[in-house]
């Protein structure tokens, strides 16, 4: 009773004033007319009240409605739903002006509502927070990448990390506008990198969000950072073998071996095996440098069959020396235009590591034929077979890094890069290469080249 009460005295009060103002005009007139005997006291006074009466039930009129007005639009900025007060209709009603508003509303929501679509499409995870650090909204990136639903549920719990927790408390305690830290989340034992970035926004969302929060996949660059160290760990520690070699025969031959013939030679001949050995990592360095800037090469037409019949009489010496059969199984084959060089040092490097590292009075085989893969695609395909020891799954995922090389009991040269640059050449091409090893199967090489290469 007693709030009623104030609130009629306190809306009382509101229409006093408003009055007064809306009357202050009258009132000097009536002044001015009095002090030159136009009025009298007693008309003057009937006309001021007059004034004020009348002034007061217009009033009463046009700004109840457009308190209730003010008071929902007050309300509405902490609620967009917010259900629209009810107006009389009239000439002092404030009907018009509410439902303008209401058309704008509903425009503005339906733009909101196409701008939560955008971000709903977005490549990158986005989760939308209330104050009460509730999830409001979270996209498709963001769901698959917790694997389950993320909304209504308190932001510091589904990213359950520390660092997080106290960035996210900074945003919303100290009135910072942005906040970022690299975040780790790992899904089936695999990895993955984030750049989290949580912003707060300048006006409530349509969800009732104040705070963004984005995530940018920096995965590949942590795996690139990591393939950059390993390379030049990997690059100084193929050269510097060799030339801790080459600088340990220079000082016997200038001391010890200065005056033995025969210590010479031996050591002469281990100085040229190893300056061997230097140029032809520097040689497969500067190519694959060179691969990753050059533009297209000059392409011709070319016979696969035909290419790899004139590589395996290259090879041919080699094979009846190791005691290894090469056999070419060939089928008819379109041509395809690529580089001839390229597609020879391809098969060059295959058929090489196939001799390597195949069993001895074992055949290496290779196979050539047409294959429908799954993307309905006719594909030119080459494979090379031999009978070495069976690769582990993780030896197959990492055959193709820089420097890898397969942990064997057979002693041979090599710098790792081989497999590398056949792996770059032939997606140069938008070809396909892939590996396959069994126990008493050997090791299978399998390239295909799109029909229209």
């Amino acid at each position: 009773m007693k709030k009623k009460k104030a609130k009629i005295l306190q809306y009382v009060g509101k229409l006093t004033v408003r009055t007064l103002i809306i009357n202050i005009p009258a009132l000097f007139i009536l002044l001015g007319l009095l002090l030159m005997g136009k009025l009298t006291w007693v008309s003057a006074s009937i006309s001021l009240f007059s004034f004020w009466g009348i002034s007061a039930i217009i009033i009463f009129f046009v700004f109840k409605d457009l308190d209730n007005f003010i008071n929902y639009l007050k309300n509405a900025s902490q609620n967009f739903d917010l259900e629209l007060p009810r107006f009389r209709h009239g000439f002092f009603s404030s009907a018009r002006l509410a439902n303008t508003f209401q058309s704008f509303q509903n425009s503005w929501r339906q733009r909101a509502l196409s701008d939560i679509r955008v971000l709903e499409n977005l490549p990158d995870p986005i989760l939308m927070v209330n104050e009460k650090e509730m999830v409001v909204f979270a996209n498709e990136s963001a769901r698959s990448l917790w694997k389950d639903e993320v909304v209504n549920y308190n932001v510091n719990a589904v990213f359950s990390d520390m660092a997080f927790t106290r960035a996210f408390a900074d945003l919303v305690h100290q009135n910072t506008e942005t906040n970022s830290l690299e975040w780790q989340i790992t899904n089936n034992k695999k990895a993955s990198y984030f750049q989290v970035r949580m912003e707060r926004l300048p006006t409530p969302s349509l969800l009732g969000a104040f705070f963004v929060v984005i995530l940018h996949d920096i995965t590949p660059f942590k795996a690139f950072k990591k393939k950059q160290a390993d390379f030049f760990a990997n690059a100084s520690h193929e050269l510097k073998t060799p030339l801790a070699i080459l600088s340990g025969v220079i000082e016997t031959l200038q001391g010890p071996a200065k005056d033995d013939p025969a210590a010479q030679e031996k050591f002469l001949k281990l100085m040229s095996e190893q300056t061997h050995h230097m140029t032809v990592l520097v040689k497969n360095l500067l190519q694959l440098a060179h691969m990753q800037q050059e533009g297209a090469k000059e392409t011709e037409p070319v016979f696969i069959n035909e290419l790899l019949s004139g590589l395996v009489d290259d090879f041919e010496l080699r094979s009846q020396k190791e005691g290894k059969q090469i056999v070419l199984e060939k089928e008819q084959l379109p041509r395809l235009m690529a580089n001839r060089a390229d597609l020879y040092r391809i098969f060059q490097n295959l058929l090489d590591n196939a001799l390597k590292y195949g069993t001895e009075k074992k055949p290496v085989t290779i196979k050539t034929f047409l294959n429908n893969l799954p993307d309905s695609k006719e594909w030119v395909t080459i494979s090379v077979h031999n009978f070495g020891k069976a690769l582990s799954q993780e030896e197959q995922d990492r055959l193709f890094d820089r420097f890898y090389r397969v942990n064997s009991t057979q002693k041979v040269e090599g710098t790792g890069l081989g497999l590398s640059i056949v792996h770059q050449l032939v997606q140069k091409y938008d070809g396909k290469i892939s590996v396959e090893s069994a126990p008493e199967k050997g090791i299978t090489f399998t390239v295909s080249f799109p029909l229209e290469l």
